[in-house]
């Protein structure tokens, strides 16, 4: 009789298909935001932290956040922030130009106070200040 033929060697593991991507985390300096007001905030800060760097690093130093600031005079919608007509202005240039005017209005502010506020950040009176 023939030789019987040898048993097949075990076929390899079929590969399997390749997964999806799994989502990126968030970025760790990107918190999640929730509300208009806290993007608006959070893009007050990195704006200032850009632009008046020195200013920034003061009012960090007097530990006196910028959001609080600008969420301070968001809040209020600038009433004992700034004269009548240019409270309106304020109120009305968002509506007119996009949401990102407040974010403008607020770093203007604080680029006008900036002199005020560095000798006030030595003193320790910012929070009155303001």
């Amino acid at each position: 009789s023939p030789p019987s033929p040898s048993p097949l060697p075990p076929s390899p593991p079929s590969p399997s298909p390749p997964s999806p991507p799994s989502p990126s985390p968030p970025s760790p300096s990107l918190p999640p935001l929730s509300s208009p007001l806290q993007v608006t905030l959070c893009l007050v800060e990195r704006l200032v932290e850009t632009e008046l760097p020195t200013l920034y690093t003061a009012l960090r130093k007097a530990r006196v956040p910028v959001c609080m600031v600008a969420a301070r005079w968001l809040n209020q919608s600038w009433l004992n922030v700034l004269s009548w007509p240019n409270m309106l202005d304020a109120f009305i240039l968002p509506f007119c130009f996009g949401a990102d005017y407040q974010v403008y209005l607020c770093v203007a502010a604080f680029r006008f106070l900036e002199s005020s506020l560095l000798k006030r950040c030595c003193c320790g009176d910012v929070l009155p200040f303001l």
